[in-house]
């Protein structure tokens, strides 16, 4: 389902003429962010490089990165690298930054990667990690989604739109209610639907550390 049918799916259901196409659009995209940073999606498991830089315990992150990095690779050197899930994890590791040597642990702080101990000369990192999904047009579908779960970028809108629309109403916000509902099941049905071995790699957790 293309961005215009999802846009006509959304307006034929809100019947609000103030509501326009743009509007719905860019919360279909806000939509698909978030059901993008909350499943893990194999469409969107992608790598980058990062280089470090000399006396910088930091590097900025790839402009696509979204979440979940997940493994860690020195180019030209077979060096286990850990990783790890914050900067405080880093921190009871070393205590601080001021380490120098070989790079044996990692953690993504948007928009950094910090990594430590810090390298004295530039070396360059591959990371593998998730993505943020390619917006939609009106002519483009949500590509990193399969098929049958398109309408959960309706359900989104709809009820992020009655959300605004029933504000202030007397009583329950029922419309929004309704379909902030059936969007949370979709989410939990993704999630079984790649859970359940549909082309779902292990899970980035499998190289983390955990302290």
């Amino acid at each position: 389902m293309n961005g215009e049918r999802l846009i006509e799916k959304v307006l034929r259901t809100i019947q609000d003429p103030s509501i326009e196409s743009d509007e719905v659009l860019e919360l279909l995209n806000e939509g698909l962010i978030e059901v993008a940073g909350r499943v893990l999606l194999p469409a969107l498991e992608t790598s980058g490089t990062v280089d470090t830089i000399i006396g910088e315990y930091r590097a900025e992150l790839p402009s696509n990165f979204q979440h979940n990095l997940f493994d860690c690779q020195e180019q030209d050197r077979h060096n286990p690298i850990r990783v790890l899930n914050s900067k405080h994890q880093v921190l009871a590791k070393y205590g601080n930054f001021d380490h120098t040597g070989t790079v044996r642990h990692v953690a993504a702080t948007r928009p950094y990667l910090l990594y430590s101990p810090v390298p004295t000369e530039v070396r360059t990192l591959t990371i593998s990690f998730y993505e943020k999904p390619t917006p939609i047009r009106e002519k483009t579908s949500p590509l990193c989604l399969p098929d049958q779960f398109h309408k959960i970028l309706w359900r989104y809108a709809c009820y992020t739109l009655f959300d605004d629309i029933e504000d202030g109403m007397e009583g329950a916000k029922v419309n929004a209610v309704r379909h902030e509902r059936v969007y949370e099941k979709l989410i939990s049905d993704l999630q079984l639907f790649y859970k359940e071995g549909q082309s779902r790699p292990r899970p980035p957790v499998s190289k983390g550390e955990f302290l």
